[in-house]
């Protein structure tokens, strides 16, 4: 830091510098921060879900994250062979994988919902529900 800004600053104050090249002084593999990272992010995650669910059957869109996550780091691992990436791209693996079974399950919920407050019974509801999201996920 240069002199002049430490001289300028006021007594009893801290001055930072931030901007990208000191995130990327820090930069770095970190998986443990990572994994905690993910671990709070699932049990949020599985607390909000059990809310909306009301039973343990909340689990499964976080277990089924876990492929998610797995694939897609094989295909950044793949992707580093060709070109740089930027460590940040471990934590949006991680979060976008949740995000995104979480939010395919909330979908497949809710239509389910409908179709058995429409009448339909559990299987032809589930059935309904499941295709109803798929067309929603590609418009």
């Amino acid at each position: 830091m240069p002199r002049v800004l430490q001289k300028a600053t006021p007594p009893g104050y801290t001055l930072t510098i931030t901007g990208f090249a000191q995130l990327l002084s820090n930069a770095g593999p970190n998986r443990a921060n990572m994994l905690q990272g993910m671990m709070i992010g699932a049990g949020l995650a599985f607390l909000a879900l059990f809310l909306v669910y009301g039973s343990p059957i909340a689990v499964l869109p976080i277990v089924m994250a876990i492929p998610a996550i797995c694939v897609t780091f094989l295909c950044v691992q793949g992707l580093t062979h060709v070109a740089g990436v930027s460590y940040f791209v471990e934590y949006m693996v991680v979060l976008l994988s949740l995000g995104m079974s979480i939010d395919f399950s909330l979908i497949v919920v809710v239509r389910w919902r409908e179709e058995r407050l429409k009448g339909l019974d559990n299987e032809p509801a589930v059935g309904f529900s499941i295709e109803g999201a798929r067309d929603a996920q590609w418009r």
